[in-house]
């Protein structure tokens, strides 16, 4: 119980209170047989527009990498995620 007041009140935790319950899953694909009908076909009919976007990408990985979790973050002025106070690509 102290737990819970804790996390109600403390600044570390975002909380949202809502009338209903939520449940987390998604409602398209990741396994799931139904697909988004229109979103599909726009995916599918600039496929290979999206590849080459995409592997354009690759050229950052080592920079994605280097994020830090906001567990690992040491200077909390420093938004997580960024590799560097003067981060720049």
């Amino acid at each position: 119980m102290i737990k819970s007041w804790y996390r109600f009140l403390s600044p570390k935790f975002q909380n949202v209170f809502l009338d209903y319950r939520v449940d987390f899953k998604p409602r398209f694909g990741h396994g799931n047989k139904n697909q988004h009908k229109s979103l599909f076909d726009i995916v599918d009919a600039n496929r290979e527009e999206y590849a080459i976007w995409l592997n354009k990408f690759l050229k950052y990985r080592d920079v994605f990498h280097s994020f830090k979790s906001q567990e690992n973050e040491s200077d909390e002025n420093l938004p997580a995620g960024l590799p560097t106070k003067n981060w720049t690509i």
